[in-house]
């Protein structure tokens, strides 16, 4: 199942980008396609290579940035990436900023491509950034990348050790922001063997034509797109990485505006989220999913400005996506002339959960609105469970007959 339409309204990779075209326009691109017997274009995304040079493509071709990147570092993908600039945009819509003021951004952890900074700025011309890396090869990279795309006027790199978040940056005596973005490693160094949630290939970013599945399957990191340890792997994992950038927010608080991360497991949303929600001094927290081919993100905010609600972020992107898709709600109206049957609107109503959330098992059912007279809700399903459900059944009823049978050989 792709997930493609379901990024955000504005990412322009939710139609996938067209790799014989780009084959045309970048030689070099070209050399590592193959095609399908039908002609079409394809990649081979256990070749690092190639997931390289679709990064390095896309950025050039889309954003017209020039980026080079070490093979042995991570490989970021482009539209994933894309969508969390794209929310962030959403989130600072709230701040109802004066058009001409500069908007100062922060990214923990930039990597080899810078790839945050870069895209923000190339789609937002008042941004600049401040950038941090530990790791040598990923700064040395960074830095000349953004000489690169004459961008050192708006984006400073920094180099720092692992211990440091957002206290003490080198050569920041007084942190000012309004928004902090942060990819953290994903995997506590004890069971970073272990993946649930996909890797960064282009494949799973973009979608593949063949091979793909009708449901979310569970993947383990792609072996073909490097990452150093500081990038992958954390003592503790991604939660105990955030819960030290959230440490710091609590001494820095209103210094930044608002505080997002961007986290591989839907696991370390939930304790994240209550966590910070477990804070006094924090206003407001929301957590937002990340659609993008066949894997899934969330992002995290927080703030502690007052009146500040972050959830309208969603709203703003949701309102966005329907209005793209122009999709009509589905109305059931209930029958006036029903005589043979007693009925009430909330019999109906609790019928209707338990037939979406025990039979489609969708755990989320949000009310919009209610009367006395009608019931409005939107539901989300993370996964297709409504597919084949007639061939389902009768699977089912097939397996409990042969049960009942074997139950009464037993007794003849």
């Amino acid at each position: 199942m792709s997930f493609n339409q379901l990024m955000h309204p504005r990412n322009i990779y939710r139609v996938k980008p067209n790799y014989l075209q780009l084959g045309e326009k970048y030689p070099s691109f070209k050399e590592l396609l193959t095609f399908y017997k039908n002609g079409k274009a394809k990649l081979n995304f256990t070749d690092p290579q190639a997931l390289r040079l679709l990064t390095i493509t896309l950025l050039d071709n889309d954003f017209s940035l020039k980026v080079d990147l070490p093979i042995d570092r991570l490989i970021p993908a482009v539209p994933q990436r894309l969508n969390y600039v794209l929310w962030v945009e959403d989130l600072l819509s709230l701040l109802d900023l004066n058009p001409n003021e500069n908007v100062n951004g922060i990214d923990i952890g930039t990597g080899a491509c810078c790839i945050f900074p870069l895209l923000g700025c190339t789609t937002n011309k008042s941004w600049t950034f401040i950038a941090t890396e530990a790791d040598e090869v990923s700064y040395k990279f960074a830095v000349e990348n953004i000489l690169t795309n004459q961008l050192s006027h708006r984006i400073k790199v920094i180099k720092v050790t692992p211990e440091i978040f957002l206290l003490h940056l080198p050569g920041i005596p007084q942190l000012e922001a309004h928004f902090l973005m942060c990819n953290p490693p994903f995997f506590n160094d004890r069971t970073h063997d272990d993946c649930s949630l996909g890797s960064e290939s282009g494949d799973e970013e973009l979608g593949s034509d063949e091979g793909s599945s009708k449901s979310l399957r569970k993947r383990k990191p792609s072996p073909a797109n490097l990452s150093s340890p500081l990038e992958s792997v954390t003592s503790g994992g991604e939660v105990d990485f955030v819960k030290k950038i959230i440490e710091d927010s609590l001494i820095l608080k209103e210094s930044i505006k608002i505080y997002t991360v961007m986290l591989g497991h839907k696991k370390s949303s939930s304790i994240l989220s209550q966590h910070l929600k477990n804070i006094s001094d924090v206003k407001d927290v929301v957590v937002n999913q990340f659609f993008q081919g066949r894997t899934m993100r969330w992002g995290l905010a927080w703030t502690f400005l007052e009146n500040l609600k972050l959830s309208e972020s969603i709203k703003i992107t949701e309102t966005r996506r329907l209005n793209k898709k122009k999709i009509a709600p589905l109305t059931y109206t209930i029958p006036k002339n029903l005589t043979t049957i007693n009925y009430s609107l909330s019999s109906i109503y609790r019928w209707i959960r338990h037939l979406l959330r025990d039979e489609l098992e969708i755990t989320t059912v949000d009310i919009i609105r209610e009367s006395n007279h009608s019931v409005e809700m939107t539901i989300r399903s993370q996964r297709d469970t409504w597919s084949h459900q007639r061939r389902r059944k009768r699977m089912l009823a097939k397996e409990t007959k042969t049960v009942k049978n074997e139950e009464n050989q037993k007794w003849t």
